[in-house]
């Protein structure tokens, strides 16, 4: 046996014998995953019912009925402002003190952080000074 290193086993030394063989331990494995997957198999293939095929979709043309907006009355809100703007029918559904002028809320956040990511690549790191953070407003920072 080699003092420096008592872990190997030299040349005229004999290789302890595995007491449980890993083939053997194998074959065990495989009997009883098959004999569970099995039983599984058996038990659904015993509750298995076909279901009727799916009938066709009485309404086939949806432009017969178009849904026109609605403009939305009474909401309780905490907002200072609010204003909702249908894109397709090109009118306001909803507005509070829409004459008033407010700043900007979450839209500059949602702008920037598009512009953003449109401008500068993944791998740049970018900087935040302490002025901007202590800007007037919410940072979230």
């Amino acid at each position: 046996m080699n003092d420096f290193y008592p872990n190997i086993i030299e040349e005229g030394e004999p290789t302890p014998k595995n007491r449980f063989p890993i083939v053997a331990q194998l074959g065990i494995l495989g009997v009883f995953m098959v004999l569970i997957f099995g039983s599984w198999l058996v038990h659904t293939s015993k509750t298995l019912v076909p279901l009727p095929a799916p009938e066709p979709d009485l309404v086939t043309d949806t432009n017969k009925y178009p849904i026109t907006p609605q403009k939305i009355e009474e909401v309780s809100l905490r907002a200072k402002g609010a204003y909702v703007w249908d894109v397709k029918g090109q009118r306001a559904l909803y507005s509070k003190n829409a004459d008033q002028a407010l700043p900007l809320a979450s839209i500059t956040k949602l702008m920037t952080t598009l512009l953003t990511y449109e401008l500068v690549s993944e791998d740049n790191k970018v900087s935040v000074p302490l002025s901007a953070i202590l800007q007037e407003g919410s940072s979230g920072l």
